[in-house]
Formats: C-alpha cells, structure tokens, sequence
C-alpha cells in the first residue's frame, strides 16, 4: 500500500470512530454490535434486552446519522461515496 493510501485510510478510520462516537449511547451501542461486531439482530435484542423492532429502528437511526456525518466531511470519502454536482 502507497503511504498516501495508508495514511488516508487511517483518516477515514479516525473519522468513522469520531461520527459513532456522535451518536447517542442508545444507537451507539446498536450499530457497534452489528456493524462492528457482526452480532444478529436478535442477538443484540437479548444483549440490549429491548424488543426486536426496537433494535432495528435504533440501528436504522444510527446509520443514517452516521451517514449524515460522514457526508459532511466527504473529502475525506472515496470517490464512489462522494456527492456530485449533479446529485
């Protein structure tokens, strides 16, 4: 890997740790044990002991706001994730 590559890698690490760190503890917790820790939804339902649609629709909230936060900082996404002129 090119150490240009190494280091923006690293950045966008950094940033998708600062964007989960923004997120409520509720939605925090949800989209770290599915999306980081790869638990199933009804695994982190028994975890959080809250209901299955209240695990879904906290890790849905989540992801939209991390989402949102990433796309705030874009130049520091790949090109795919980045918002044209025409978009």
């Amino acid at each position: 890997e090119p150490p240009e590559a190494h280091v923006l890698r690293g950045e966008r690490n950094d940033l998708i740790q600062h964007g989960i760190n923004q997120l409520p503890e509720e939605q925090r917790v949800v989209v770290v044990l599915s999306d980081v820790q790869g638990l199933a939804y009804q695994e982190i339902a028994e975890i959080i002991d809250q209901p299955l649609g209240t695990v879904k629709s906290r890790l849905s909230r989540g992801r939209r706001r991390l989402r949102d936060f990433l796309m705030a900082q874009q130049e520091l996404l790949p090109g795919q994730y980045r918002l044209n002129d025409d978009a």
